[in-house]
């Protein structure tokens, strides 16, 4: 449906994540579909590899570029300008109004470009706390307005973002737990209970309206815009 929809309607962008990414570089029945409308695609979500960063812009005819952003931090931190040539691996640069840091995860102490650290932001778009979770705010913010992001990363002598993993505490540091895979296993069921009782309801699933989503844990974020 993903494909007939981008050629039907002459789909011109797409975000998308790196499941989607690898599919489109790898997948036999993208042959089947004319994409040629593509001109730009969008990754986030999750680090892209570059080598599949690279099929899938030679695959589809149109550029491959990663973006990096935080609800914390209203989203969005790097991305590439509309025009400029795509770094593989890379998540573009800041956006305006983004400070960086890169810290030695254990001293706190800043590293200098190519290596790696723990990637702390500050920006006005941030938020203030996470509502009700004062320990979880103090332990995310520190005293000068710098957000740990949990995320591993470097920046080159560009100054383009490059992030390579995770610490071990980081989303739990942010307040959200990432479900492991007993949680995403019962999600999955979850969801084919649901489709299947919709599919037996009069009218089919036009009749029932999909439940709100609510994060991992169900803390709330207040931000400050």
């Amino acid at each position: 449906e993903f494909l007939a929809a981008l050629a039907d309607h002459g789909i011109t962008q797409t975000v998308v994540g790196p499941p989607i990414v690898e599919a489109l570089a790898t997948h036999p029945a993208v042959d089947r579909y004319e994409l040629s409308s593509l001109r730009w695609i969008g990754c986030g979500d999750a680090p892209l590899e570059a080598d599949l960063q690279r099929a899938c812009s030679t695959r589809i005819g149109c550029p491959v570029g990663q973006v990096y952003g935080l609800t914390e931090a209203a989203a969005g931190i790097a991305a590439w300008r509309p025009g400029t040539e795509v770094v593989p691996g890379s998540s573009g640069r800041l956006l305006p109004g983004v400070a960086a840091r890169i810290v030695d995860q254990d001293t706190g102490a800043d590293r200098g470009h190519s290596a790696d650290g723990e990637l702390l932001i500050r920006t006005p778009s941030m938020m203030s706390g996470y509502l009700a979770a004062a320990g979880r705010s103090d332990a995310a913010i520190d005293a000068d307005g710098w957000l740990r992001t949990g995320d591993i990363a470097r920046f080159d002598a560009d100054g383009n973002l490059f992030v390579t993993g995770r610490t071990g505490t980081g989303q739990a540091r942010r307040g959200q737990q990432p479900p492991g895979p007993e949680q995403r296993a019962e999600a999955g069921q979850a969801r084919g209970r649901r489709a299947r009782q919709r599919q037996a309801l009069p009218g089919g699933r036009d009749c029932h309206r999909r439940p709100p989503q609510r994060g991992y844990d169900g803390v709330a974020v207040r931000a400050r815009l």
